[in-house]
């Protein structure tokens, strides 16, 4: 989980001084490097919120996974897993929905 979240930090971080970058290529009329520094900007920020997104599923999943082990019935996550949209309701590993969950030879023993 904590590594999820370095990489959107660093991902911000690096954006953020893209953009500061870019805005001073503008200022003195430096279009074409402005252009790749945007783009770059826009490509770290697109790997910053895909980090955030990894960062918060990691957090429902822990918590999904402790009240598990506490005995608890939680709902499955919404999609079930990574697999979850792509699958078309396929049976497949590591799925909060025991639905669609793939049993190990040695579970279903």
């Amino acid at each position: 989980m904590i590594t999820h979240r370095r990489y959107e930090l660093a991902a911000t971080a690096g954006a953020v001084i893209l953009a500061a970058l870019t805005v001073a290529c503008v200022y003195r009329d430096l279009l074409l490097p402005a252009v790749g520094l945007a783009l770059g900007a826009a490509v770290l920020l697109e790997a910053a919120v895909r980090e955030r997104r990894r960062y918060l599923r990691a957090v429902e999943e822990a918590e999904w996974a402790r009240q598990q082990a506490l005995g608890l019935a939680p709902a499955p996550l919404d999609p079930c897993c990574l697999l979850g949209k792509t699958s078309h309701g396929a049976a497949h590993r590591a799925c909060t929905d025991p639905r669609t969950r793939q049993r190990d030879e040695r579970d279903s023993a």
